[in-house]
């Protein structure tokens, strides 16, 4: 149960992260026109490739994909709680199969 409540209060710390980046944004380019963003976003992304410091990053951005898109919330959730459980249950014991393969060698408990 920790372990399921740990990525439950991880997920919302990030999504309270990724709201929190939204607002930035939208008060950082208020007032702008479409081109002043797109020309500051421009340069920013420029400036990403130009480092060679974050091939990851860029080639994320080359890729047009938005890791952190609201629409995505509940899907990355899902996805990343699946994987958790999938974990917990791939360690759970089935005593039914080990006795099932002791008795294919022979040994009775």
């Amino acid at each position: 149960m920790q372990t399921v409540s740990t990525y439950a209060l991880g997920t919302v710390l990030r999504e309270a992260q990724e709201v929190n980046g939204e607002r930035y944004l939208e008060q950082h380019f208020e007032g702008l026109t479409d081109e002043e963003r797109d020309a500051m976003l421009g340069d920013f992304i420029n400036r990403i490739r130009a480092s060679g410091r974050y091939p990851h990053m860029a080639a994320v951005i080359e890729a047009g994909i938005d890791p952190d898109a609201p629409e995505t919330r509940d899907e990355r959730f899902e996805f990343g709680l699946d994987c958790l459980l999938d974990g917990i249950a791939a360690r759970i014991p089935r005593p039914a199969l080990a006795r099932s393969r002791r008795a294919e060698r022979g040994v009775t408990d």
